[in-house]
């Protein structure tokens, strides 16, 4: 693990311009855990807006990040992107089963880490990323099992 988060201090501390993304806007899906759609909007080559509407077994999630765009050197098109968020979540009486919580909400913020990909030919984006989030209200849990691997239509 501390390999890992030398690896990513230096490949972050490494950057020394920010990214030119080859999409303005995209639209799609990101899997794992549930299925999210996805639609970001770039600002600008260095920074985009994400929101995300989850779907899973026990309820919704509503979330929205703002992601900051570090290109990896020699490979076009790929992206560093860390970033802050919010979120917004209903959940059934089934996810908070056993801790004598009925169905419910939650607020609260959310952190980005991942990379993504833009293809220069053709109109498609992939990413990975690991999204962890700290609950402020309706519970106080971390969860750091959130994030998922992209598939969206670029525009």
């Amino acid at each position: 693990m501390k390999k890992v988060l030398v690896t990513l201090t230096l490949v972050f501390c490494s950057f020394c311009a920010f990214s030119q993304v080859n999409y303005n806007q995209a639209i799609g899906v990101r899997l794992i855990g549930g299925t999210t759609i996805s639609y970001k909007n770039h600002f600008s080559g260095e920074n985009n807006m994400e929101l995300q509407v989850a779907f899973w077994k026990n309820g919704t999630r509503v979330a929205g990040l703002y992601e900051f765009n570090y290109p990896i050197s020699g490979l076009n098109g790929l992206n560093f992107i860390l970033g802050p968020g919010i979120h917004f979540g209903r959940w059934n009486n089934k996810y908070k089963e056993g801790k004598n919580i009925r169905s419910g909400s939650e607020f609260g913020i959310d952190g980005i880490i991942g990379l993504d990909y833009g293809f220069s030919k053709i109109p498609i984006n992939i990413s990975v990323d690991w999204q962890p989030s700290l609950i402020l209200a309706g519970g106080s849990d971390f969860t750091p099992n959130l994030g998922g691997i992209g598939l969206r239509y670029t525009f």
